[in-house]
């Protein structure tokens, strides 16, 4: 017998979990000490994990590491899809077609279009929440779905919901998203109102008035596996529940033109599909500064509420109250009824908060909030150049994790934003110039971006500036720098476009035209002298007499 859809998916997604089972402890510790309320089926699979309220910040007792991370999150999306301005410019392969004033009114259209949607979408919200989640657990993961209302909508996941899988070159492939649902939701989403063709398990809630219990469902994403594609689907979508006895139970099967789902990944090892992430080399001294914090809280209340000695005939004749008063015998007393303290704790606070400020000191480092923070604050309207020179050391190391942003997400967002587009007749119709066929260009130019890619600029801008200061001592040594090749690559580091920048040989030719033209100009500039010496020389006489000079040589060459 052959094996059903649900049985084959079921299997699929038990392989992906226990490649993820060996994360959940780490990613179990994460949530608590840098996002309590993050995470979903990290600790069993009970639905009482939805909306769940109860109190999740047991183990912080020192927020600072919180606010580091939602200054990450917040400088993450601000500097990468900042809302406030348009975050990439769409050209197209032939820069000189792109340049033609009809098809570059229509590219800025397409521009604007995609813009929109993204703004009415969730797009940044969703961007927001999972640039949140990719410094914490190395992922932060969102699902593009098709709607009647907006055209599109954004829906993030949070670690623990959803299951990534990758293909040989280790890039995104199978994507299985955990969620759960009423009996009631599930009846009118994939039951169109009815009841016949669900699971028996919700019919039976339905049937026993039941409607809000909830039901844990899977929706799995892969490559279009089945022969028939009549929609020319990439990507197809099978609903099913996450158990049940009804191995064939498909709510719903559908399809997507391009890849749904997106995975930012802060630095994938090798052909590893989970990574490693900042608060997993923060997570030591965040538990440090936490327990340091207890710590020093519990040497504070012996200090100001201590334990207390007092002798045996005292008992019950002493108030340990704030502000009471107790009264002894003086006369009779010799001093062995005192209430004493057990433990004489002398704290050294400003020692302590000195030794903590240190530890939350390399946190704040590691967060790399000296980035984050000017993006978001006063200082919001830097320039790309002035953050790249401000802060040079953060942006090379984070240069890769920017570079895997655009790959994995904001370049996928925008295929798949294009495509919806296209598909419901929201773009304007293309110039005849444009070749059928012919793919966008699109170049994200966030302000984060740009400074990484700056950062190589501001060495040659260093290295001009040496070879300058060597010229003074020996000019000669000026030769060693190609002037036209460092042109080119500073023009490359900055997304300068090529057409912006002369080839070699125009560059020549022009400096040897302006070299005639400096000639020609010396000349002319120098004529009017060389004249007028040579009216002096005629006019001027030889030894007094009347004869010019001029003559006088005229007539000594004919004597010759």
């Amino acid at each position: 017998m052959p094996e059903s859809k649900v049985a084959r998916l079921r299997k699929r997604f038990t392989y992906l979990k226990q490649e993820y089972d060996s994360f959940i402890p780490h990613w179990v510790e994460l949530a608590q000490y840098f996002a309590p309320r993050r995470g979903r089926y990290l600790q069993g699979d009970s639905l009482s994990q939805h909306n769940d309220g109860s109190k999740k910040n047991s183990k912080i007792l020192n927020s600072d590491v919180l606010y580091f991370m939602h200054v990450m999150g917040a400088g993450l999306r601000y500097g990468i899809v900042p809302k406030s301005r348009p975050f990439f410019d769409v050209g197209l392969p032939d820069e000189d077609l792109a340049e033609y004033q009809p098809v570059r009114e229509w590219l800025h259209k397409v521009r604007d279009a995609m813009l929109s949607i993204y703004s009415m979408a969730n797009y940044y919200g969703a961007q927001h929440h999972c640039f949140h989640e990719m410094p914490i657990f190395g992922m932060g993961a969102k699902v593009a779905i098709e709607n009647d209302d907006t055209l599109v909508g954004y829906r993030p996941m949070t670690i623990g919901e959803y299951y990534l899988g990758t293909d040989a070159f280790g890039r995104p492939q199978d994507f299985f998203r955990r969620f759960s649902l009423s009996a009631g939701n599930i009846r009118d989403e994939f039951g169109d109102g009815e009841v016949s063709g669900l699971p028996n398990e919700v019919k039976s809630a339905l049937a026993q008035g039941r409607e809000f219990q909830r039901f844990e469902l899977v929706q799995a994403i892969e490559p279009w596996k089945e022969k028939e594609n009549p929609k020319q689907y990439r990507y197809q979508s099978m609903y099913y529940m996450y158990a049940g006895s009804e191995d064939n139970a498909i709510l719903e099967e559908g399809g997507y033109h391009t890849r749904p789902f997106t995975v930012s990944r802060w630095a994938a090892v090798g052909s590893d599909t989970l990574t490693e992430s900042p608060a997993m080399d923060m997570l030591g001294d965040n538990k440090q500064v936490q327990c340091m914090e207890s710590k020093s809280l519990l040497a504070l209340e012996k200090e100001i509420d201590p334990t207390l000695n007092a002798p045996e005939n005292l008992r019950g004749i002493v108030t340990n109250m704030s502000s009471g008063v107790n009264y002894y015998n003086s006369q009779t007393g010799n001093g062995s009824e005192f209430v004493k303290p057990t433990h004489l704790v002398q704290l050294n606070l400003q020692a302590l908060a000195v030794y903590i400020d240190r530890i939350v000191e390399r946190i704040k480092r590691g967060s790399y909030v000296e980035l984050f923070l000017p993006l978001q604050g006063e200082n919001q309207q830097m320039t790309a150049y002035e953050i790249a020179k401000r802060f040079e050391q953060p942006l090379v190391m984070l240069g890769p994790v920017f570079e895997g942003i655009q790959g994995d997400s904001l370049e996928p967002d925008f295929d798949r934003m294009f495509d919806i587009l296209v598909r419901n007749g929201m773009t304007p119709p293309a110039p005849m110039e444009i070749p059928p066929g012919m793919r966008l260009k699109v170049e994200f130019k966030s302000i984060l971006l740009e400074a990484s890619r700056m950062v190589s600029a501001t060495g040659m801008g260093q290295f001009v500036a040496f070879v300058g200061e060597v010229a003074k001592i020996q000019p000669e040594a000026r030769h060693k720098m190609d002037g036209m090749e460092l042109i080119d690559q500073f023009g490359a580091s900055v997304s300068i476009p090529p057409k912006a920048i002369r080839s070699d040989d125009v560059a020549k030719k022009i400096a040897e035209q302006e070299a005639q033209a400096s000639r020609m100009k010396q000349i002319a500039e120098t004529a009017p002298q060389a004249t007028k010496a040579i009216n002096d020389l005629a006019t001027a006489s030889a030894d007094g007499g009347e004869t010019s000079v001029l003559q006088s040589l005229s007539q000594a060459t004919k004597r010759q």
